[in-house]
């Protein structure tokens, strides 16, 4: 019975070591936790310091609606391109004849429907 008694006393101090380990790693955990909070306490108390101490934020507000009301009220000008020169040998057809094929010779060079090897020279 002696064994039997010993055995039941290793088991409930394993039991009693295994418990005090969890509660030290609970403890450590919650005073980081507590660490955490204080820090973020004194962080939004200066953020409320820096808030009283500035502008109210409707005047700021205000500023912000007066300002895109500006933006709004000036339109942004166009910049209008002329268009490129026409080179010497196109001649633009007004009737859209292009569109349909009715091409001559003199309308599109043969180089620019046919690729004739290496170009960049």
């Amino acid at each position: 019975m002696e064994e039997g008694q010993q055995q039941d006393y290793f088991n409930q101090k394993r039991i009693e070591l295994m418990i005090d380990m969890a509660n030290k790693k609970v403890l450590a955990e919650l005073e980081e936790m507590k660490r955490v909070v204080k820090v973020l306490e004194t962080e939004i108390v200066t953020l409320k310091q820096k808030a009283e101490r500035g502008p109210p934020i409707n005047k700021i507000m205000d500023e912000v609606k007066v300002e895109e009301a500006k933006t709004e009220q000036q339109p942004t000008p166009e910049v209008q391109q002329e268009p490129a020169p026409v080179e010497a040998k196109e001649e633009v057809k007004s009737d859209g004849d292009n569109r349909y094929g009715d091409y001559t010779s003199d309308d599109v060079s043969v180089d620019k429907f046919f690729y004739f090897g290496n170009k960049k020279e």
